[in-house]
């Protein structure tokens, strides 16, 4: 399972996207995991808005 956090004006939510592992009986290829979604910041959990709003309010011009 891998997470983002997205923000929406004056709640914060969590988006959850199922990564479902896969694996074969019959042969040794060992299990394959479903890609998590593209991400702005690699292995990051924040969304695009998010990103933008951390942007435009905590970092002083």
């Amino acid at each position: 399972m891998s997470e983002q956090l997205d923000i929406v004006p004056q709640q914060i939510r969590v988006i959850q996207h199922p990564r479902v592992k896969y694996a074969c009986p019959c042969c040794d290829g060992g299990t394959k995991v479903t890609p998590a979604p593209a991400c702005i910041i690699a292995k990051g959990l924040l969304t695009g808005m998010l990103t933008c709003v951390i942007e435009v309010e905590l970092i002083p011009e």
